[in-house]
């Protein structure tokens, strides 16, 4: 038993007028695998730009409009992973130079492999891919801390009509239709999830009738993701964990089953008790369900799905949202691609001539709602604002409140006004009230946001821009492994 017909070939054309929010750290390292000798030798390359104007070109040439997303600050919970991968990025490097060294700068298919398992995107080349895109008039947005989570949420708040990535993980976020592989030809692979926006209700019909969102999720967790930091149950797969998601019913019934299975208990982590291990799936499964996300149209930090007041162990989704605060910036800023998220420097780049080549005036249209959200400069950085629209002569924020301030009524509740008071500023009901008045004003077409005007791609500009797919060398078709999605179409 497992979960069959999940993805089907899909052509773009029918989507003409919508928005879509584009994973754009997936399109980046997809470009990057025919640039990968360039990137670690260090060498000038243009390859993955060519990529991914070509894909937006693409867009363009059926009228749908991106939202570029990029990943913010590192998740905490993910710390340890993350510093693996540096660690194994950093040893295939060294070993891809000395291959380099050894064979006189001739590549071969060993040398090629090392090198695209030591890709690494730098801040330099993220500015780069956001400056080409502002060029395009396309908008750019950087997730308080992962990008899928933004995605996903764009999606479900009805932003945008589709997501764009080759992660998985946007499913375990209850992202409601993914494009999987874009191609050139203007094909896709979707899924469509269709999960409610309560986390609780189950589907009755398709693919993953009798599931929830909570349980779909607690599958995936079940199954293996980036946060496993070694609990990993031996053994367990996407098809075993959905047989016992049905059966069971959540986490805390199924690890008591496998406890008490002389056959899976050996398979149980060792390092940890039951009572850790489901601890820390619980906690996982609290990232997928409530990750911190920017709303661009009440241009606040809110979350994934809603916190309801009967939630517990929240204890995880208080501390990313603390540590936001501890950043000590106007989270505006960051999002609107003007500070690096790594150290909080300015991030820059100018766009050269040759820059401006590649697009040849290609330009997307407005999206209407988000054209009257203001892009401010880095210098607007503040301690705790994420907003800097209160009246300038009298620019007072709100005391932000702290988890040991607040009675404890419940962890919803905790989050709540945590939140609230510590991302939000004094007259910022005035400005969401601004910001979102057109949106009320078309609140038929609220669910799928378009762009009325539409400009048409000229002669010129489409020989060019075959030119320039044609220039640009075919994307290996090696794809970065993601445990999940290979399981899913198993």
């Amino acid at each position: 038993m497992g979960i069959t017909n999940l993805l089907k070939c899909v052509g773009i054309k029918n989507y003409a007028g919508s928005v879509v929010a584009v994973d754009a750290m997936c399109w980046i390292h997809r470009g990057m695998i025919s640039s990968a000798v360039a990137n670690v030798t260090g060498e000038p390359c243009d390859k993955y730009l060519k990529f991914i104007i070509s894909i937006l070109s693409v867009l363009l040439s059926h009228n749908i409009t991106p939202i570029m997303v990029f990943d913010g600050y590192e998740m905490p919970t993910k710390e340890r992973e993350n510093q693996s991968r540096r660690v194994r990025r950093d040893k295939a490097r060294e070993e891809a130079l000395a291959m380099i060294k050894k064979n006189r700068g001739t590549i071969n298919t060993e040398i090629m492999r090392r090198c695209m398992q030591a890709i690494s995107i730098t801040p330099e080349i993220i500015a780069r891919v956001m400056a080409i895109c502002r060029e395009m008039n396309v908008r750019v947005l950087v997730a308080p801390y992962e990008a899928d989570a933004q995605v996903a949420y764009l999606c479900r708040a009805g932003i945008a009509h589709c997501a764009i990535s080759e992660d998985s993980d946007l499913l375990a976020y209850g992202c409601p239709r993914v494009w999987y592989k874009l191609e050139r030809d203007g094909k896709a692979d979707e899924v469509n999830l269709g999960f409610s926006s309560d986390p609780d209700v189950k589907c009755t019909k398709g693919m993953l009738k009798g599931l929830s969102h909570r349980m779909f999720v607690a599958m995936c967790v079940l199954s293996g993701s980036d946060y496993d930091d070694g609990c990993h149950i031996n053994g367990m797969g996407i098809k075993l964990a959905h047989r016992f998601i049905l059966q069971y019913g959540n986490i805390p019934a199924i690890l008591s089953e496998l406890e008490e299975n002389a056959s899976w208990a050996k398979k149980l982590p060792a390092h940890v008790t039951r009572q850790q291990l489901e601890a820390h799936y619980m906690n996982v499964s609290q990232i997928f369900l409530h990750n911190v996300v920017y709303d661009l149209r009440s241009d606040k930090l809110t979350h994934v799905t809603p916190i309801s007041q009967g939630e517990t162990n929240m204890d995880i989704i208080v501390d990313i949202t603390h540590r936001l605060r501890e950043k000590e910036v106007n989270f505006r800023a960051v999002s609107a691609g003007h500070v690096n998220p790594r150290n909080g420097e300015p991030l820059q780049y100018t766009v050269t001539d040759k820059d401006r080549e590649l697009t040849d005036g290609m330009r997307f249209a407005d999206i209407e709602f988000l054209s009257s959200i203001p892009s401010p400069d880095a210098s607007e950085a503040t301690t705790d604002a994420l907003l800097q629209e209160c009246d300038s002569a009298s620019p007072q924020v709100h005391r932000v409140v702290a988890v040991t301030d607040v009675p404890q009524e419940s962890a919803a509740s905790t989050v709540a006004v945590t939140m609230a008071t510590m991302l939000v500023p004094s007259g910022g009901s005035d400005v969401v009230e601004r910001i979102t008045g057109h949106l009320h004003t078309n609140e038929s077409n609220a669910s799928v946001s378009t762009c009325d005007e539409y400009e048409d791609v000229t002669c010129s500009q489409k020989c060019k821009l075959r030119a320039l797919i044609d220039s640009s060398e075919k994307v290996v078709s090696v794809r970065p492994k993601r445990r999940m999605s290979a399981r899913l179409n198993k």
